[in-house]
């Protein structure tokens, strides 16, 4: 089994349903068991054009034995499956569920980016990451340290724990 990591966030309609709803479906995947699922926090829409709702966030731990490529097409579809309709870029969404880490995976081609290359610039993703390792991140391939590390350098993204 391996350790992947989702970043769920929602600004669109009932967003803590959705992203309850998420992770119930994340934890019925084939191949995949839900291990940690973090607190919900509130944070102010980044690089989204015009005005729009606050997004809430979460992130979950995954025990996987699916592929990268294949998880990451699960992910998709779940995405789908709460959002309804197709949006545009960084627009006001039921569910944005951004696939962060797999195990020790790097990978780079045109539909996949393993670790994700814009986690550790926001605190809206690492806060709800640090949440689901803790500080005792046994195998995990993400260490408490490099969480707070990257963390230190976003103390000027207002984010609040509900």
């Amino acid at each position: 089994m391996t350790y992947a990591y989702i970043g769920l966030g929602s600004n669109s309609g009932h967003s803590q349903r959705h992203l309850r709803h998420a992770a119930r479906l994340l934890q019925q995947l084939p191949g995949a068991r839900l291990t940690a699922v973090s607190s919900l926090y509130c944070t102010a829409p980044q690089g989204c054009p015009g005005r729009q709702a606050f997004y809430y966030n979460a992130a979950v731990e995954l025990q996987t034995t699916q592929a990268p490529q294949r998880l990451f097409k699960s992910l998709r579809r779940l995405e789908k499956k709460i959002q309804k309709k197709p949006r545009a870029k960084n627009t006001a969404r039921r569910l944005d569920a951004d696939y962060l880490i797999h195990g020790h995976a790097k990978i780079r081609n045109a539909t996949l980016r393993l670790p994700h290359p814009l986690m550790h610039k926001r605190a809206f993703v690492l806060l709800p990451l640090s949440d689901v390792i803790g500080e005792d991140s046994g195998n995990r391939p993400i260490k408490p340290q490099q969480l707070r590390l990257a963390l230190s350098a976003c103390r000027d993204q207002k984010i609040d724990k509900l």
